[in-house]
């Protein structure tokens, strides 16, 4: 294998093409095994992982040392296809993305905190499956949308659900990508240290981002297709 010359821009294509080829595969496997139907739910998040993460972390979230390079620093590599990310993230919504915008997404933000570990309630499922949940979705800023998805990915925030968005015990056919909104408490005196100290964020509420497994497969190839319309994927060929 070729070694990546832009890690957070070539491993998202070479996911993909692992996905292409792996996917097949998975599928034929049916039902057999202890896992109640082939694996490829999970294949499509492990793979979507670094999809996803890598771009957002190395090139949209880098920290900007001035004239000093970060550690994982991506946006150094080619400073104009980083401004060009920054302007279609920082921008625009998720309804004027004409590749992500049509896809079957939900949303709901300032939930009351729960645990995801359980079951999602009635409630939310509910709330998640009206016209609402999707016309909040498509108007998420781009920035809340990454941030949603990349969040979720890098901490545990999934859950599986069945087909009518509920957590049962069927066959996974959509995908809750749970992130925290968090709270940034002021400033503190420690009186032992002399002067003020932040605080840990705390987290306020959260948010839920929701769809179903088959639109997730086709936004990880759009996401692909997004950033080599901007420029940002150049020469895979050595790969």
């Amino acid at each position: 294998m070729g070694i990546p010359q832009h890690y957070s821009l070539d491993i998202p294509a070479r996911c993909l093409a692992l996905l292409d080829l792996c996917e097949p595969v998975v599928k034929s496997a049916g039902g057999r095994g202890r896992f109640g139907g082939p694996l490829n739910t999970t294949l499509l998040l492990a793979l979507a992982t670094p999809m996803i993460s890598l771009p957002i972390e190395r090139i949209y979230k880098n920290i900007d040392f001035g004239d000093r390079e970060g550690m994982v620093d991506d946006r150094r590599v080619n400073p104009q296809l980083a401004e060009r990310l920054d302007a279609e993230i920082k921008r625009k919504t998720l309804r004027q993305n004409r590749y992500f915008s049509d896809l079957h997404w939900s949303f709901a933000k300032d939930v009351e905190i729960f645990n995801a570990a359980h079951p999602l309630s009635t409630d939310l499922a509910d709330q998640l499956s009206s016209d609402d949940a999707h016309e909040a979705a498509r108007s998420m800023e781009m920035a809340q949308f990454v941030s949603c998805l990349r969040n979720a990915l890098a901490h545990g925030g999934i859950m599986y659900l069945d087909g009518d968005g509920q957590s049962s015990t069927g066959q996974a056919d959509m995908l809750l990508f749970v992130s925290a909104k968090p709270l940034i408490p002021d400033p503190v005196f420690d009186e032992k240290k002399g002067k003020y100290v932040n605080s840990r964020p705390v987290m306020e509420s959260m948010r839920l981002l929701r769809i179903p497994q088959e639109d997730f497969r086709t936004f990880l190839k759009s996401w692909v297709t997004w950033l080599n319309e901007l420029g940002i994927i150049e020469d895979l060929d050595a790969a």
